[in-house]
């Protein structure tokens, strides 16, 4: 069991967060921190008001820190390590401070999730009702979430939410209140539900089914078939086939699969495990694939939108040194610019 808030010790003229673990029997578990307590000394006063504990058994730590004028207070975070350490790869040195907006700003929930970290609580200036963010597991905001990492109810009166959970879809529900001043003052409980953000589901892929290794020659004028897995918990007839990409350069399929009777040649099962594949092809010289490449990954959405994502290793062949492969325009050979950004050069097809 783990708990957190403040204290106020006797050698500190200021608050200090803290968070505390207890073991099975109620006793300090000595494990963790310093006699099972971690105490976050800052030169301003902090405070823990939500705690969490993630998937790895660290330690997800909110609050504030109070600013040096009362009522400018910030958002703060902390990750602690199972051991009740600071983990150095969190933020700076293992803290995140977030200024909302000017006011009392403070964090009251929040959840790690494989996508990031969901924050509500309590901000004065955001023009947003019942705020929710997503910050990365290194600490940052994440910009792609919501606007500008936030989402919100646009309108409502500055207060901020008290609990948060996050559904097995990913969606992020939140309970709190909003302000109302006319008619009358007034206090409203509001339950708001926001899109979550979707990370990508894994797949299985296989680059050329029935070959090991997966030679791909980046100079070839052919195509690389690729096929899509399906299995017991993925069925390829879900994919939108309209935003696969493939490789580093995002190739799109040589072949026209909106089509019903072309989508309809290409499904097969490949690995013959009783589950239906699907079947692509990409231009060679459209993927991007590199002398030296060792892998290259396919991605793409669920007609549902839910982002897909599958790799599989590969061996590059026929190169010629580190160069990009070249690009056919009518009787011209071009040499595309290599990664380090060589000049392009023109010379005569033979």
């Amino acid at each position: 069991m783990i708990v957190g808030g403040y204290a106020w010790l006797a050698d500190r003229s200021i608050l200090d967060a803290f968070v505390a673990r207890f073991g099975a029997n109620g006793a300090l578990d000595l494990d963790f921190g310093s006699g099972g307590i971690a105490v976050l000394q800052r030169p301003a006063a902090t405070e823990f008001q939500a705690l969490a504990l993630a998937a790895d058994g660290a330690v997800v730590a909110g609050g504030r820190q109070f600013g040096s004028v009362f009522g400018q207070n910030q958002w703060l975070f902390a990750r602690f390590t199972p051991q009740g350490v600071l983990d150095p790869s969190f933020g700076t040195a293992g803290l995140t401070l977030y200024d909302p907006g000017s006011g009392d700003d403070v964090v009251l929930d929040l959840t790690p999730t494989p996508a990031g970290i969901y924050v509500t609580g309590w901000t004065e200036s955001l023009s947003l009702g019942l705020p929710v963010a997503l910050f990365d597991d290194d600490g940052n905001l994440d910009s792609a979430f919501g606007t500008g990492g936030f989402a919100g109810l646009p309108g409502q009166s500055i207060q901020g939410a008290q609990r948060l959970g996050v559904q097995a879809d990913g969606k992020v529900v939140v309970l709190g209140q909003t302000a109302s001043f006319s008619p009358t003052f007034n206090y409203d409980l509001y339950l708001a539900r926001y899109e979550g953000s979707r990370i990508n589901e894994p797949i299985a892929i296989d680059i050329k089914p029935d070959s090991f290794p997966n030679s791909v020659n980046p100079y070839a004028r052919g195509v690389v078939p690729v096929a899509i897995l399906g299995s017991d918990t993925f069925d390829v007839a879900d994919i939108d086939v309209t935003t696969l990409a493939f490789g580093p350069d995002g190739a799109s399929p040589a072949h026209e699969l909106t089509d019903s009777f072309t989508y309809n040649d290409h499904l097969q099962d490949v690995n013959l495990d009783g589950y239906m594949d699907l079947m692509t092809h990409y231009r060679t010289r459209d993927t991007g694939i590199f002398c030296g490449d060792e892998s290259a990954t396919l991605t793409g959405e669920t007609q549902d939108g839910q982002p897909i994502e599958g790799s599989d290793s590969l061996v590059t062949v026929g190169c010629r040194g580190p160069r990009r492969p070249a690009i056919w325009m009518g009787d011209e050979e071009r040499e595309a610019q290599t990664r380090e950004g060589a000049v392009v050069n023109l010379e005569r097809k033979r």
